[in-house]
């Protein structure tokens, strides 16, 4: 089965201190931006840059919406991971609905 409608992520990233870090290379199924994906539940990955020395993730939260404004309200209406203690950030598999 195929996903062709709109899927927009945010994820939220904890770090052991409080400088700028970013979130970048943002993937699903292992492409940027894909158009549409096969895979009932994806893997998404992405990678953290910090400007501090030694700074890196301890936690995530990935929230999945089928809409932007439920995005910027904070509101995963498709799926919410909540709070993962885990410096994971790779091959995170959507969970909730399939898609």
């Amino acid at each position: 089965m195929r996903y062709a409608g709109v899927l927009l992520c945010l994820l939220l990233l904890a770090t052991t201190a409080h400088a700028d870090m970013k979130i970048t290379r943002l993937r699903c199924e292992y492409l940027e931006n894909p158009l549409d994906i096969d895979s009932l539940h994806p893997r998404l990955s992405w990678e953290s840059e910090s400007t501090m020395r030694g700074e890196k993730q301890t936690a995530y939260q990935v929230l999945v919406a089928s809409t932007e404004a439920s995005l910027k309200a904070n509101r995963g209406d498709v799926w919410d991971s909540g709070k993962q203690l885990s410096a994971e950030n790779a091959h995170i598999a959507v969970q909730g609905i399939p898609l």
